[in-house]
């Protein structure tokens, strides 16, 4: 099944919250209002993931930066396309329109799961990026609720990378 993507509408950004709580721990709703006003100041990108014509989830993203970094916010595939490889394919239709940017993003760290199913999907969501060709980097993000892992594209980017999340959230978020 061939994925595309097609911006989002203003009325469908709006109403993903619905959705950034079905697929995302509660707590995110925060990111997403973080998330939604980036792309109505036109910093970030919102983008329907369609999958043989279909809606088959979301991807909201940043734009490359002057490091060439570009962040994901979101990236979510509608409960009935999963495990069909949409998430896959979106994310590396996202590396061609970005051959020169490194990609990166925050994950939950499972050390900080609730219970062994939380850890479980935690565990589960940092194996398929690892899948599709991301790397865990060493350093972890400590801010408010969030106990996150960071992922890239490449991994060679760590300093510079770590370097801007301490610029923009504190010195104090990096931990390692």
């Amino acid at each position: 099944m061939t994925v595309t993507f097609r911006p989002l509408a203003l009325g469908e950004v709006l109403g993903l919250d619905r959705s950034i709580v079905r697929d995302f721990h509660p707590y995110e709703l925060r990111g997403y209002r973080y998330a939604r006003w980036e792309v109505l100041g036109g910093k970030a990108v919102a983008l329907a993931v369609e999958a043989g014509g279909a809606y088959a989830g979301y991807l909201i993203h940043g734009k490359p930066d002057r490091h060439g970094l570009l962040r994901i916010a979101y990236l979510a595939t509608e409960p009935r396309f999963r495990g069909q490889h949409i998430g896959e394919q979106a994310l590396t239709l996202l590396r061609r329109r970005y051959p020169h940017s490194a990609i990166y993003f925050e994950v939950e760290d499972p050390d900080f799961a609730e219970n062994d199913e939380e850890r479980r999907l935690m565990e589960r969501r940092i194996g398929f990026y690892e899948r599709c060709g991301f790397t865990l980097l060493r350093f972890r993000l400590a801010a408010g609720p969030w106990k996150l892992c960071c992922m890239a594209s490449d991994p060679r980017r760590e300093e510079k990378i770590r370097r801007l999340y301490q610029e923009r959230w504190s010195p104090s978020v990096v931990i390692g």
